[in-house]
């Protein structure tokens, strides 16, 4: 049995919370939900007309998914499979496939749903992503290992890190 949800632009689809960004992976391919307090307008046009940009980067085995929306700053949001819903996403094949991607601009503030978007990722960071999904570790000092990233380095910083290696901290 299939279970669809409906995100509507106008109805509330979280509770109420800080800024944040969060990705996840289910079987109908990755979710970004962008949450920001009041989006100002130039925020809106941005996320709905942008061009959006994706990267990822690995450090310390947490995936790193970094996204841009227009002439809007970047963005980090740290993936960990293990804590993820159990999905089925198979890898694409074709160099014409990649990923669907549904993106959620949310009002932090009210939870409020204010734009949302279907982007399709490009075949090879649709690639590269279900290999590092793939060969993630389990990590039982996950929330340590996120705060030292955290802590010691910048999206920009994150950004600027080489492609195709795992960083150590």
């Amino acid at each position: 049995m299939n279970n669809f949800m409906c995100f509507s632009v106008g109805e509330q689809i979280t509770s109420p919370s800080v800024d944040s960004v969060r990705f996840d992976l289910t079987s109908s391919g990755a979710e970004l939900v962008l949450q920001l307090g009041k989006p100002t307008a130039k925020e809106k046009n941005d996320f709905k007309n942008g061009v959006p940009q994706f990267a990822l980067k690995v450090v310390n085995d947490i995936i790193f998914i970094l996204s841009r929306f227009g002439t809007g700053p970047w963005m980090d949001a740290p993936y960990y499979r293990y804590r993820s819903k159990p999905y089925e996403l198979s890898m694409p094949t074709s160099p014409n496939e990649g990923i669907n991607m549904h993106a959620m601009l949310v009002d932090a503030r009210t939870g409020v749903l204010v734009a949302q978007r279907f982007i399709g990722l490009e075949h090879d960071l649709s690639v590269k992503l279900m290999e590092a999904v793939a060969s993630q570790p389990q990590i039982p000092d996950y929330d340590k290992r996120l705060k030292q990233v955290f802590n010691t380095m910048s999206t920009l910083q994150l950004l600027e890190l080489p492609d195709d290696n795992q960083v150590d901290l």
